[in-house]
């Protein structure tokens, strides 16, 4: 049998190809920032992008010359844009309801579940949304379960 031969020496880090799709986005908010571009895959339907506010960015919406109407992308991702008032509103709106949801998590009072049990009556003091901090625990009321 034949010794193996040593594989050659071979640099990748150039044979890769370049991830722009960062920078592509960059470029377009800059170029123009009254629209957010983001990226959408190939899945996306025109009804979903209805129904959000996007519009695909296709290869002749910003170059009046090129007349391909194909959709400007990154092999299946492709990039989507809204007008960035509107943006910046849902991004408002999503805070909002996060902002409440953690509200009524942490400020619950006496409430019962479908059973009929109380809950979230034991925690609404020490959770206040006024606690910054969490308090640390003293040791010994910390229970072994079987550790050291």
């Amino acid at each position: 049998m034949a010794a193996r031969k040593k594989a050659p020496k071979v640099d990748i880090r150039n044979m890769r190809r370049r991830d722009r799709r960062e920078e592509m986005l960059a470029e377009l908010d800059k170029k123009h920032p009254q629209y957010k571009h983001v990226w959408r895959d190939a899945e996306t339907s025109q009804d979903d992008m209805d129904l959000w506010g996007y519009e695909w960015v296709r290869k002749d919406t910003y170059d009046t010359e090129s007349k391909d109407n194909d959709r400007l992308g990154w092999r299946r991702d492709f990039i989507a844009r809204i007008p960035a008032e509107t943006y910046q509103e849902m991004g408002a709106v999503e805070c909002e309801e996060s902002y409440d949801m953690v509200k009524e998590m942490y400020c619950q009072g006496t409430n019962t579940d479908e059973l009929g049990r109380t809950i979230g009556n034991e925690d609404a003091e020490k959770n206040s949304p006024g606690r910054k901090f969490a308090k640390a625990k003293n040791p010994s009321e910390i229970e072994n379960l079987g550790g050291q």
